[in-house]
């Protein structure tokens, strides 16, 4: 009968460990899916902010752009 109480304690050791792993993994899934709401947030925040802002990359080369097309076009009217 000593035999069969050990398995007792084996199975249930082995429920507890797979109980705490699952645990550990909803956790991690947690911690993942809070991490890729910040970047996804920061990325978006990041291309309006500063590479579409008129002082950022992109605006500023657009708005440099569109300064230099008026110049043209006004120049050809003078």
């Amino acid at each position: 009968m000593a035999w069969f109480w050990e398995s007792m304690v084996i199975t249930v050791d082995a429920f507890h460990a797979a109980k705490m792993l699952g645990y550990a993994c909803k956790i991690l899934i947690l911690v993942f899916s809070i991490c890729m709401r910040i970047v996804t947030v920061g990325g978006v925040w990041f291309v309006e902010m500063v590479l579409l802002s008129p002082q950022g990359f992109l605006g500023n080369d657009a708005s440099r752009r569109r300064r230099a097309r008026n110049s043209r076009w006004q120049s050809s009217w003078a």
